[in-house]
């Protein structure tokens, strides 16, 4: 059973931005949807969370539990996004000591203060909740994926199957060539049951797949040498380091080459200088995956720092002249979601009002409600001609 892609007959759905562990946002965005506290709506509607729940807020626990909560109750969908998927693979990321103990005592994680930390059995109960997500959830009208439709991952994702004791793929395409042969060889990684065919694995055996094929380069050891020489440079926001070329071969490599990564984190491309990022220097940018890719129906992402109030700036801003409320993509069909509340731990540490608000997308009328009640029509500019869509010809790294 593949539980990575699922398909729903809902029509009215509220899609909920990310989150980011700001409980009381969302509480309040429920209410002004017309849901009550158990999630139920007088006319029958239901929330669906475009992930990203977690991190950098003060309560991703208490959060993380409400959306368990409403789904067990039958009134919201969820997917996975890059948080939650960093979690499932044990990753710690700045923003994340409220799971991850050896992340709370660092320098960068201090600025999250105050925050609920779990204890061992809510991690338990998280784990294995997000682990049976889906990343992908489409609707008869729409797609809903955290970062980035991608046709290749897409199929991949949709047609992964566990069938006589080994992981297979229906249709034979890119990353089924890259991949599958290389999981039967994954010794201590390889899923050899049902019972194991769960995200938590294959994210764990993609990425010992795509390390194994770094050091038999010779790219891993690299990448090492100067990542550990380089170490305390590489998060020091006052100097600016050199611009390491081995360093974005290695982090767009795992980006472009992993099907999960590309649909929770986007398609990623080298950036033409470092800059700074989520508490470390960046030595590659988010592509914008919608100039130049194709779907007849339309997407719902997240991810993507939208922003609300278009004079306040933030680094590596991709909604350049496009209003908070616009539709865009070449067939003007991709909506981000994502209003920047992750970024209220700022507003915190300056003693600021807020600078930003939690939303959803209300479907099918394609309107836009905020935290705070306010709310607005979202539009579509005329369609500029088509560019064609070819991504993978130019920018997957194939591996051998």
């Amino acid at each position: 059973m593949n539980k990575i892609y699922q398909l729903i007959k809902e029509k009215k759905i509220d899609i909920v931005g990310d989150i980011h562990g700001e409980f009381d946002a969302l509480i309040s965005l429920m209410k002004h949807l017309g849901y009550d506290q158990d999630g139920y709506h007088p006319e029958n509607r239901k929330l669906l969370f475009n992930g990203d729940f977690c991190d950098r807020g003060p309560d991703s626990v208490k959060t993380i539990l409400k959306i368990k909560e409403l789904c067990d109750n039958n009134c919201a969908y969820a997917i996975l996004g890059n948080h939650e998927m960093n979690l499932l693979m044990g990753d710690s990321k700045t923003g994340s000591g409220w799971y991850f103990s050896d992340i709370r005592e660092s320098e960068h994680d201090k600025d999250f203060e105050p925050y609920y930390k779990a204890n061992e059995k809510e991690k338990e109960v998280i784990f294995n909740f997000l682990n049976q997500l889906p990343l992908i959830i489409e609707s008869p009208d729409y797609i809903f994926v955290h970062a980035a439709y991608d046709e290749q991952s897409f199929s991949f994702l949709r047609n992964l199957r566990f069938e006589q004791g080994q992981i297979k793929s229906i249709e034979n395409n890119i990353f089924s060539k890259l991949l599958l042969n290389k999981f039967k060889n994954a010794s201590e990684f390889s899923i050899t049951k049902e019972a194991d065919f769960n995200l938590a694995r294959l994210l764990s055996l993609t990425e010992y797949v795509l390390e194994k094929e770094l050091k038999d380069s010779g790219i891993l050891q690299e990448y090492e040498k100067i990542a550990s020489k380089y170490e305390k440079e590489l998060v020091n926001r006052r100097v600016k380091p050199p611009f390491f070329d081995i360093i974005a071969t290695y982090n767009a490599f795992h980006q472009i080459n992993n099907p999960f990564r590309i649909v929770c984190s986007g398609t990623e491309k080298k950036s033409k200088d470092t800059f700074y990022a989520s508490g470390k220097w960046r030595f590659v940018e988010r592509d914008k995956w919608w100039e130049h890719t194709q779907t007849d129906k339309p997407i719902i992402i997240g991810h993507y720092w939208r922003k609300k109030n278009l004079t306040r700036k933030y680094s590596e801003d991709v909604f350049h002249n496009i209003e908070f409320n616009q539709w865009f993509g070449v067939n003007n069909n991709v909506f981000c979601v994502d209003y920047s509340v992750g970024k209220r731990f700022v507003d915190r540490l300056l003693n600021r009002e807020f600078s930003s608000d939690l939303a959803a997308l209300q479907l099918p009328q394609e309107a836009l409600c905020f935290e705070n009640g306010e709310k607005f029509d979202t539009f579509r500019k005329p369609l500029k001609k088509n560019k064609k869509n070819n991504y993978h010809k130019k920018n997957h790294l194939m591996m051998t």
